[in-house]
């Protein structure tokens, strides 16, 4: 009976530090993708109103028409929104070009989509190892299989660094939008 009791208590707590380990990744996932998200209609705003600007009919249309569907991705969107800046907004450009050791807003926005995808896409690591590090350092782990498993592994740090990222990026965008 012991024995009985006792592989059901850790069978318990097995279930319960998975449940939790899910639990906090898909918080992660959801703030992280809703922020993303905010960022992609920031730039979806500048780019709208930079096109049709003032004409309020036409930069609804410009966003449900064009950039509210699926034929222009985040990164075709940057690339827009990088060409845009350079040729009439140099000098926001130029300071936002980035130098060695320090990215360039180009460079930014690539590494928030990848982030992104992976955070999107990416399958959450279960393993007991896994559940073990989530239990001692709040790391989670996502897997990708390409040729082989690449685990992308993020802590508490990286996911806030993330989080600082994305909201950065989205207020300097922000403060070139003129409406």
């Amino acid at each position: 009976m012991v024995d009985w009791c006792m592989k059901n208590k850790e069978l318990e707590e097995a279930v319960k530090a998975r449940v939790d380990i899910l639990t906090y990744s898909s918080e992660v996932r959801g703030i992280i993708l809703e922020r993303v998200i905010v960022l992609e209609n920031v730039i979806n705003m500048f780019l709208a109103n930079h096109f049709c600007h003032k004409q309020n009919d036409r930069i609804i249309d410009m966003l449900e028409m064009v950039f509210s569907t699926t034929r222009i991705t985040f990164d075709g969107k940057r690339e827009i929104f990088m060409g845009v800046i350079q040729k009439y907004y140099t000098e926001f450009a130029q300071k936002n070009e980035g130098s060695k050791g320090n990215p360039g807003i180009n460079s930014r926005l690539q590494d928030i989509a990848k982030e992104r995808n992976i955070f999107a896409h990416h399958l959450l690591d279960t393993s007991a190892d896994a559940v073990t590090m989530f239990n001692q350092t709040k790391t989670i782990t996502f897997l990708k299989y390409n040729n082989s498993l690449v685990p992308e592994p993020y802590t508490l740090d990286d996911v806030d660094n993330l989080m600082t990222k994305v909201s950065v990026m989205s207020k300097l965008i922000l403060g070139l939008t003129v409406l």
